[in-house]
């Protein structure tokens, strides 16, 4: 009990130790000191706020993480007319705006049209802006230091990603960037325009696109548990050649749509990446496995019966749990052996090449074969419980293959087929070599099609057919 107690008081104070690191991490402001020495604060949350020119400035050090570096913020609140993003063009900025997707708005200054991407949709805020005679030499003195600036109607932010290190922002820099941010939001508009129709339509069809891809990508993975547990389709290698295509299909068309939809905007190029993104997943789950649902939603065919042999078993392991696979002989010529799961009771009693299976399928509304269920059989085991009646058909199996071994060779092929008949009714399950003697025997006697249903009746109990008789077979019956 002691060293249970010891060890919950040192998890907690572990887990306390974290939680203290990770707020203070989060609302710490490594700047406060040289925000104090220009007469600011620092509130709880890591916001430092100075004041230039008789204006409130704020400003903030966010420490680098995994996913992202560090940055200095400097930002004001306020009342702007619209929304804007001006950061540096990129290669894929003017990929875009060659394939005629993004529609940055004409900016009159050249200079600044290539070096800066301007995400703006309402031309009444931007031009303003960038008209006035010190916009030019503000904005490079700006993005000398900066790497985005973003309006929003109630906030303005210089953002600098990667920052410099804490020594390296003085405040001598504070005191500079957060004057350069009072002369940029006086040159912005503060009258609220009116969006404009089309924004309107192209945030709803964005909005929708990603609705429909979060929809499509909840159905997907519904129909994939469903799928997996109700209709295993048995060449899974077709149905999926079949729904790979329809996917493609249905992934362009909808691509094309949002393509279309999207066009024209500023920011739109982006937005068709993460909506495409989005997409892709749930349409191919989607139609993958809504095939194999559809296939066997429905199905009125006739139930087929096949009883197999195990010819193989398997364990995988995944996030620690383990999954038990066996794997039974193919029941139709051409096909592949297949694999399903079994729970570990069931796998521990498994035998290789006695053990059999009883495969029910039906053909499939789309006339991919599945499996509706998969069950062992009763089998016969060698072992020091078999009981006195099993030895006898044991024995009598054996003899009769026997027999008609000998029966060949004394010439008398009729018997030689009656005796491994006999062997085979006694136990059908385990009568591999006399399917396959029988077979020979049919083949002497040039009854190809006879001997080809004995040879796959041997090839499904897991027997491996001598190859040289199967190309003499098949030379001889064409």
């Amino acid at each position: 009990m002691h060293h249970i107690s010891t060890t919950m008081i040192c998890m907690g104070a572990l887990y306390v130790a974290l939680v203290v690191f990770v707020f203070y991490r989060l609302f710490n402001n490594p700047l406060k000191s040289k925000i104090n020495n220009l007469g600011g604060s620092v509130d709880l949350k890591g916001h430092g706020t100075i004041t230039v020119d008789g204006q409130t400035v704020m400003v903030k050090y966010v420490y680098p993480s995994r996913s992202s570096p560090a940055q200095f913020l400097v930002y004001a609140k306020g009342t702007f007319g619209g929304t804007l993003i001006i950061r540096k063009e990129t290669a894929a900025d003017r990929f875009f705006k060659r394939i005629g997707l993004n529609r940055e708005l004409p900016i009159l200054d050249q200079e600044l049209g290539e070096r800066f991407y301007f995400e703006c949709d309402v031309p009444e805020f931007l031009n303003p802006l960038l008209t006035h005679p010190d916009s030019k030499s503000l904005l490079l003195d700006i993005f000398n230091y900066f790497s985005v600036v973003r309006i929003t109607p109630t906030v303005c932010i210089f953002r600098k990603s990667p920052s410099d290190a804490v020594d390296k922002i003085t405040e001598t820099v504070i005191n500079d960037k957060a004057a350069q941010l009072i002369k940029f939001i006086r040159l912005v508009p503060s009258a609220t325009i009116d969006v404009h129709p089309e924004v309107f339509a192209f945030r709803r069809w964005s909005l929708f696109l990603r609705v429909l891809s979060g929809v499509l990508l909840a159905a997907g993975y519904i129909l994939l548990i469903w799928a997996t547990a109700a209709f295993k389709v048995v060449d899974e290698s077709r149905i999926w050649s079949l729904s790979a295509i329809i996917s493609v299909i249905v992934f362009l068309l909808v691509s094309g749509i949002a393509y279309w939809k999207l066009k024209g905007f500023s920011s739109s190029g982006q937005v068709l990446l993460i909506v495409i993104l989005m997409l892709a997943p749930g349409i191919v789950l989607t139609t993958r496995f809504g095939a194999a649902v559809l296939n066997g939603l429905g199905d009125a065919s006739a139930v087929q019966n096949f009883d197999q042999v195990i010819v193989n078993k398997y364990t995988t392991s995944s996030k620690g749990r383990i999954s038990h696979h066996a794997v039974a002989a193919p029941w139709h010529a051409g096909m592949r052996s297949w694999t399903f799961f079994v729970p570990q009771d069931q796998y521990n009693t498994i035998q290789l090449g006695s053990t059999h299976y009883q495969i029910l399928t039906k053909a499939g509304r789309l006339g991919f074969e599945w499996v509706i269920a998969a069950k062992p059989m009763a089998r016969v085991l060698i072992n020091k419980q078999i009981s006195a009646y099993d030895r006898e058909v044991l024995a009598a199996a054996k003899d009769d293959n026997q027999r008609g071994i000998y029966d060949y060779r004394h010439g008398d092929r009729a018997g030689a087929i009656d005796s491994f008949s006999k062997s085979i009714d006694l136990l059908p399950h385990t009568a591999s070599n006399a399917y396959m003697n029988r077979a020979f025997v049919y083949y002497r006697l040039k009854e190809y099609d006879k001997a080809w249903a004995d040879v796959r009746q041997a090839q499904s109990l897991g027997i491996r057919v001598n190859p040289v008789f199967i190309e003499a077979l098949k030379k001889a019956s064409g």
